[in-house]
């Protein structure tokens, strides 16, 4: 009760301060005037016609177990318009109630069933009703128990039957009930993990039929919901990242294409798309847009799906929203590669760090872990996303603690000199390895990256190989992510989609087996015939040798 009381005066307070310097714009709402309609109406026609709103809580929506009855399942109505009133208490019932309301004072009834009750603890001597508010725009009013009165019995016939009941009263001339308000629960949510509570508000929209008033329903314009609001304020920045996703999208759709057109010594036509997805992934994606994915989000979803879905939750970042679509499609099409090692910023960051410091003489100090070492560390992020699963499930606040893990905030969202020095030291050192060694938090640390590669695993694409990759180690040699075995079997779970490898499948003078038959058709004075898709060259076919035409003897 004395949080409902601070929190009244804070908000009225607020709300008439924000009013008065012009903050908020206050729009007036006139008084409702009721039209005679005189209709005798069951509890089904009300009900129709949205003169009886019905709001039911289940055990699931606050956190509870299933019981077999609604944790509070109410129907309400306004009682000043006569017909809805006679209907609901009878004529003298009704007439009482009237001639005890003043000007500006307007009757709602509850009745209710559940395994809770609506008056709450608070409604008691003095008290204000922690469980039932009425707001309508900006305003909210609250009850008093000076503003109940008991309410015995319904006359409309077909009612259902209740274990609670009441009429509750408005005083409030600013309150009309000519345009829409809403009945608001107020409860408690219980996280089935920590069993940790939460405020939880239910509503429900009531707005009297127009046959009721005067003029009809008048005219209203509703605001936009905080999630379009958001969308329609970065349009211009939505319809630019888009573009950049369906480029990308669109240009590893012809790799083949691309792939063709590039050597071993000149790879231009796949590099150049690349260097461009890297640096806009950095700048646009990473620090103007703030859209670096992680982990959290995946975590997120785990527990959306598992215990309550709201759309609105992943609406209200745009930027994420579109990003997670393109990267369950495109994990799902070609595997996690086209997202981390194309579009992922802070991936992005540490592979351009090592191709600038092989540029600036850093080549001779680069190098790649032994493959004994880092098969076995490459299963420690999976350890870490499977220890933040496990985690969440207990407590979300500690596992977003632990995902700090992940470097992202500290490099986008907030700033390595904005931050703690721990973090800013880890950043540091991973950036500075990045210099030596291709992407080592992406093939060791990532748990975004372990997230993703699991559903790799179900890609309906992979990068082409041929039976002679069985036995040659050339595109091995040069896999930077490490993820070509002994046997040329490419791990597509670790692949970066860096397209090396598919670069050398159709080089006559870098892959092995071709450059072999390349030379062997050469010493032989064979034509060269183009590469096929199998990664060899097109058969040499012999022409069909031309007969003599045989003329007959005369």
């Amino acid at each position: 009760m004395t949080v409902i009381s601070e929190n009244q005066v804070v908000m009225r307070c607020g709300y008439e301060i924000a009013k008065q310097v012009g903050i908020i714009k206050a729009v007036p709402r006139p008084q409702a005037r009721f039209t005679p309609v005189s209709d005798k109406l069951d509890w089904a026609a009300l009900i129709r016609e949205g003169s009886v709103q019905h709001l039911t809580v289940t055990p699931a929506d606050v956190g509870l177990e299933a019981t077999g009855q609604p944790y509070m399942d109410l129907y309400f109505g306004y009682l000043n318009a006569p017909d809805i009133g006679r209907n609901i208490l009878g004529d003298r019932n009704y007439q009482s109630l009237m001639a005890d309301l003043k000007p500006n004072e307007h009757a709602i009834f509850i009745i209710a069933n559940g395994s809770t009750a609506f008056k709450g603890s608070g409604f008691v001597r003095g008290g204000i009703s922690d469980r039932i508010q009425v707001a309508q725009d900006m305003d909210t009013y609250t009850f008093r128990d000076t503003d109940y009165r008991n309410l015995y019995g319904i006359k409309a016939a077909g009612a259902p039957a209740f274990n609670e009941s009441g009429i509750f009263i408005i005083r409030s001339a600013s309150f009309s009930a000519a345009y829409p308000w809403s009945l608001v629960f107020l409860g408690h949510k219980t996280d089935k993990q920590t069993g940790a509570k939460t405020f939880a508000n239910f509503d429900r929209e009531y707005w009297l039929d127009g046959r009721y008033l005067e003029g009809g329903r008048p005219t209203i314009v509703r605001p936009d919901p905080v999630w379009l609001h958001i969308w329609k304020d970065k349009a211009r920045g939505i319809a630019a990242f888009t573009a950049l996703l369906l480029l990308i999208g669109a240009v590893y759709a012809r790799r083949d294409a691309l792939v063709r057109r590039c050597t071993r010594r000149d790879k231009r036509w796949v590099d150049g798309f690349k260097y461009f997805g890297w640096v806009a992934s950095i700048g646009f994606v990473g620090f103007a847009m703030m859209a670096q994915p992680s982990i959290t989000q995946v975590l997120t979803w785990f527990h959306a799906l598992l215990f309550h879905w709201q759309w609105k939750l992943f609406l209200t970042d745009p930027y994420i929203f579109i990003f997670w679509w393109f990267i369950i499609i495109t994990v799902f099409v070609w595997g996690r590669g086209l997202f981390c090692g194309w579009l992922c910023p802070f991936g992005s960051l540490t592979e351009l760090l090592y191709k600038v410091g092989g540029r600036l003489g850093l080549a001779r100090f680069q190098f790649l872990l032994p493959e004994r070492i880092h098969h076995r560390l490459k299963w420690l992020k999976y350890g870490i996303f499977y220890g933040l699963l496990a985690v969440s499930f207990f407590s979300m606040g500690l596992a977003e603690k632990l995902a700090e893990v992940e470097p992202f905030k500290t490099t986008f969202l907030i700033g390595m000199f904005n931050r703690a020095w721990p973090y800013t030291l880890f950043v540091a050192v991973l950036l500075g390895l990045s210099l030596f060694t291709e992407r080592p938090f992406c093939k060791y640390l990532c748990p975004l990256g372990a997230a993703l590669a699991i559903p790799t695993t179900f890609r309906w694409f992979g990068l082409k190989r041929k039976p002679a990759c069985t036995t040659c180690t050339a595109c091995a040699a040069g896999c930077g992510s490490q993820a070509i075995d002994a046997q040329g079997v490419i791990d597509q779970r670790e692949c970066m989609l860096c397209l090396d490898c598919m670069v050398m499948y159709y080089d006559e003078h870098a892959c092995p087996p071709l450059s072999q038959e390349r030379k062997r058709r050469e010493r032989a004075g064979l034509p060269l015939t183009p590469v096929g898709s199998d990664g060899y060259y097109i058969p040499i076919v012999a022409l069909p040798v031309s007969q003599p035409r045989l003329e007959p003897e005369a």
